[in-house]
C-alpha cells in the first residue's frame, strides 16, 4: 500500500514539474510575440515593388495644349503658306511681262566642303531665303565648287542674299585656283587640292554662258 502511494506521488510531482516547464515556455512565448508586436512592421517587398522610391514619369505635355505654343504654329504655317502663294504669284506676273532687256542665263559659283546631295544642297539654299524656282541647275563641275544656272534678271537677288551671308561666288568661265585666291586665306584648300577646274580651257577662248548651259542640260 505504502509503495503504490509513493509511486503514485512521484508521478504526481513529475506531472506539476512538466507543467512548470510548460507555463515557462508559453510566458517566454507570450513575451516575444509581445515584443514583436510593439515593433514597426518593415515594409513588404514583393515583384512589383522596390525599397527605392523610383518617382513615376511625368508625361510629356502636349504642344495643343499650351495656347501660345498653338499660336506659334499656326503663325509659321501662315507664313509659310503666304510665302509660297507669293512665289507662285511673282511666277505668274513674270509670264505676263514683256521680254527683259538682259535675256539669258548665267552661271554663279560657290565654294562648297564637301559634295552633298542636290537635293540636300537646295534644301539649304532655301533656308537662306533663296527661291529654288530660280535657280534653274544645280551641278558640281568639280571638287569643291557648286555651280548655279539661273535667269539674268535673277542674278542680282542671288547675289544679294549670298552676300548678306557672308558667302563668296564667282562669275563666268573660272578656275579652282581663280576661286581659291578671292577666298580668306582660312578657307583655302592646300596646293594639292588647288588643281584648275575640269571644264577650263587653257590657251582658248573660255566659251559663253549659253554654251555652258547646253552642256549642263545635255548632262
Amino acid at each position: 500500500m505504502i509503495q503504490r502511494l509513493t509511486q503514485e506521488l512521484a508521478a504526481a510531482r513529475s506531472e506539476i514539474e512538466q507543467l512548470r516547464t510548460t507555463a515557462i515556455q508559453l510566458q517566454n512565448q507570450l513575451k516575444h510575440e509581445r515584443l514583436i508586436r510593439n515593433q514597426p512592421t518593415p515594409p513588404v517587398i514583393t515583384n512589383t515593388q522596390s525599397s527605392f522610391d523610383i518617382p513615376e514619369p511625368t508625361p510629356t505635355a502636349s504642344p495643343w495644349r499650351n495656347p501660345n505654343q498653338v499660336r506659334r504654329l499656326k503663325e509659321n504655317l501662315m507664313q509659310q503658306r503666304q510665302q509660297r502663294r507669293q512665289q507662285r504669284q511673282e511666277a505668274t506676273a513674270r509670264i505676263l511681262q514683256s521680254p527683259f532687256e538682259n535675256q539669258g542665263f548665267k552661271y554663279i559659283y560657290l565654294p562648297t566642303k564637301t559634295r552633298v546631295p542636290i537635293g540636300q544642297l537646295r534644301s539649304r539654299l532655301r533656308k537662306l531665303d533663296i527661291n529654288n524656282n530660280r535657280i534653274l541647275d544645280t551641278h558640281y563641275p568639280d571638287r569643291n565648287v557648286v555651280a548655279l544656272l539661273v535667269h539674268n534678271d535673277y542674278a542680282d537677288e542671288l547675289r544679294s542674299h549670298l552676300q548678306r551671308f557672308k558667302i563668296f561666288y564667282a562669275e563666268g568661265w573660272i578656275s579652282k585656283q581663280n576661286l581659291q585666291e578671292n577666298l580668306p586665306s582660312s578657307r583655302r584648300n592646300s596646293e594639292s587640292e588647288s588643281d584648275p577646274l575640269c571644264f577650263e580651257y587653257k590657251n582658248q577662248d573660255p566659251p559663253s554662258d549659253e554654251a555652258c548651259m547646253n552642256d549642263a542640260l545635255s548632262l
